[in-house]
């Protein structure tokens, strides 16, 4: 039995109580009232969830598709794709600036700002002039 038949019995149960006592009545109609609305409450948490649980199941999918791809890309690449990675980091050299404010040392590209362009601390924030090569 739902919980909305069960609340409709109890609801002809009371009816057929004929309670007199108008504030007894009023407390019973005000409980009945009250399990109505959270039986429309739960049913409406239970579409969600379904709406929910077939959402992750569509997106558990669409990762395990992603995985699959990212595999075959992988073993097409091989040992090379990972040599290559690592000989591209070895040919950079980028400068370090000392930010006078603050005094922290970081790298910065040169070829990633114009002539008047400032540099920032990623620290402080700190704006300085780009130092002269």
């Amino acid at each position: 039995m739902t919980s909305k038949e069960r609340i409709a019995y109890l609801e002809g149960l009371l009816e057929g109580l004929k309670v007199e006592d108008e504030d007894t009545r009023r407390v019973y109609e005000a409980i009945v009232e009250a399990l109505r609305a959270l039986s429309s409450e739960i049913e409406e948490h239970e579409e969600v969830l379904t709406e929910q649980q077939e959402f992750l199941g569509e997106l558990a999918d669409y990762c395990e598709e992603l995985e699959e791809d990212m595999s075959r890309l992988e073993e097409g690449l091989g040992e090379e794709w990972e040599e290559e990675e690592y000989e591209d980091d070895e040919d950079l050299d980028y400068p370090s600036v000392t930010c006078p404010e603050c005094g922290y040392v970081f790298f910065y590209d040169p070829e990633e700002y114009e002539e008047e362009e400032e540099l920032q601390c990623p620290e402080c924030g700190f704006l300085m002039d780009l130092p002269k090569e």
